[in-house]
């Protein structure tokens, strides 16, 4: 059993020693051969109050165009009452599920749709134009169909 100890805490020095000198060569290659790795990690580190500038937050770009937008509420107000006999429910089914799961919360390649803030205009507009990795539907469902899908997305989030 001694022996056993023993060879572990010879591996693990040997393999300590191999990892410094890897350390040692990287900072050979970018060029710190003259001061230490503990010297430039501890300088890098440490920012001056007078250097610090604070980075002004990123515009947020609309999810879709003007247009796009008007055409994804045009579809609502055109088919919002028929499209309450159309099952939403089946439609996903039949088109959404793959991406989305059937509940809504897959994300493998799109959103999950549960958490999404995307209202029904949103959504139809997404549906029609696609965008992403999402396709458009524009063409392989109706406009009455994209309005009782969108329905259906909305209900999954309560």
């Amino acid at each position: 059993m001694i022996y056993l100890g023993q060879s572990i805490l010879r591996i693990s020095y040997h393999l300590a020693i191999i990892f410094a000198l890897g350390v040692l060569l990287t900072a050979c290659k970018r060029g710190n051969t003259n001061s230490s790795i503990l010297e430039t990690t501890a300088s890098s580190s440490q920012t001056k109050p007078e250097e610090y500038k604070p980075v002004p937050p990123k515009k947020k770009k609309p999810a879709f165009s003007e247009s796009q937008q008007q055409k994804g509420e045009s579809i609502l107000k055109q088919y919002a009452e028929s499209a309450k006999a159309i099952n939403g429910k089946k439609l996903f089914t039949i088109h959404c599920v793959s991406c989305h799961g059937a509940d809504g919360n897959l994300a493998i390649e799109g959103k999950i749709l549960t958490k999404t803030k995307y209202q029904r205009p949103q959504i139809i507009t997404q549906m029609y134009y696609g965008k992403g990795l999402m396709s458009s539907f524009k063409g392989v469902v109706s406009e009455e169909e994209m309005v009782a899908i969108a329905a259906y997305v909305i209900s999954l989030r309560k």
